[in-house]
């Protein structure tokens, strides 16, 4: 089975990002360390699925990224039959060979992670609420890697994004931080 590289590393960052923000309220008094520590890791993960994202070359890195998705199925909720052919192992990559129109929204990515980095490792307030927006306004990024037809890994397929819409609602967000 050939697999579109962006197109299932898109959807699956939209997924992990909608259940990150899902769970994360800035109203809450106090976030317990487990929370904290859980939210450090889904950050590391969404900034090695932007890396091996922003790749045109397809490397070891990219299929053991895929793997660590395949292998969170409390997160990702795959499609049973799909599941199956990749705990097999039954698939290879592909890439894009031009990702020079989305070089605009994996940068914005890449540095609403960093920010995100930065703002979980000193626990406070304001950066609880600086968390919310970022995850708000990374959210919808990777829907621009998505397709048109009804197809989805997960089983759920969701419209793609134009990028333009995707940085503006990003741009929405990230105004609200300051």
């Amino acid at each position: 089975m050939q697999v579109d590289k962006q197109f299932f590393l898109g959807e699956a960052l939209y997924r992990l990002s909608v259940y990150t923000k899902s769970s994360c309220s800035p109203n809450k008094i106090w976030w317990r360390k487990k929370y904290v520590v859980l939210l450090k890791n889904l950050i590391i993960f969404m900034e090695k699925m932007v890396l091996s994202l922003s790749d045109e070359n397809i490397t070891p890195r990219d299929y053991e990224v895929v793997r660590q998705i395949v292998e969170n199925e409390e997160i990702f909720r795959f499609n049973e039959v799909l599941l199956s052919r990749w705990k097999g192992n039954n698939y290879s990559l592909s890439s894009i060979n031009d990702l020079s129109s989305y070089k605009e929204i994996n940068q914005l990515m890449v540095c609403i992670i960093e920010q995100l980095n930065d703002a979980v490792n000193s626990i406070n307030p304001i950066n609880k609420h600086k968390i919310w927006y970022l995850l708000q306004a990374l959210h919808n990024l990777p829907k621009v890697y998505l397709r048109s037809q009804p197809e989805s890994i997960f089983g759920h397929p969701f419209p793609p994004l134009p990028s333009a819409e995707a940085l503006e609602y990003a741009q929405d967000w990230l105004k609200r931080i300051d």
